[in-house]
């Protein structure tokens, strides 16, 4: 019985020493596997780490954002108010008067029917329309080279609204629509 024994242990070492070299090979490949699960997750939380504070380029580009936009902001807002509009309409009227000016409506005498006198309807050179940062829009009409805004009087006439396509004057309750003149321009010169 000692014999058998000895047999089958000797006949397991045999087994165990021929399987050697598969279990240094599974080992190694065990570690491997292991050491790449191992980085897998070292990168993953290196890549998912949220940033602990912004970088000293973002923070830079973001402050130099922000005074952009208030720098436009305040040159807008200067822009406005410095609208050169008698500078425009002198440039407009000295092309106008090179051109002969066509009437769209009516003449610029009208008689009134009711009253024996004539009344006088100005001759428009041009409207102009400004919008401000909040949208509202701003109207400045150009009669004789001056400009007239609403509830601005023009001789005895009074302006009570400015479109784009004309004013309409008021005097004594009554009211006139005075039309824009079609002005075909361009930006671009030849």
């Amino acid at each position: 019985m000692v014999k058998a024994i000895q047999h089958k242990l000797s006949s397991n070492k045999l087994q165990v020493a021929g399987s050697q070299a598969r279990v240094a090979i599974g080992g190694w490949f065990l570690l491997a596997l292991v050491l790449i699960a191992y980085n897998g997750i070292n990168l993953m939380k290196l890549i998912d780490a949220p940033m602990v504070g912004r970088s000293q380029e973002v923070k830079l580009a973001s402050q130099k954002w922000r005074q952009f936009k208030q720098q436009v902001a305040i040159n807008q807002a200067i822009a406005k108010h410095n609208i050169d509009y008698d500078a425009l309409f002198r440039a407009t009227a000295a092309k106008s008067a090179k051109q002969p000016l066509q009437l769209q409506s009516s003449a610029s005498t009208v008689k009134v029917k009711s009253a024996p006198q004539k009344v006088i309807l100005p001759l428009i050179s041009g409207i102009v329309q400004n919008s401000d940062l909040q949208g509202n829009i701003r109207s400045v009409v150009v009669i004789n080279g001056k400009r007239f805004y609403e509830n601005d009087r023009w001789g005895d006439l009074r302006i009570v609204k400015i479109k784009a396509d004309g004013i309409m004057l008021a005097r004594g309750g009554r009211r006139w629509f005075v039309a824009a003149p079609r002005v075909q321009s361009s930006r671009y010169h030849n």
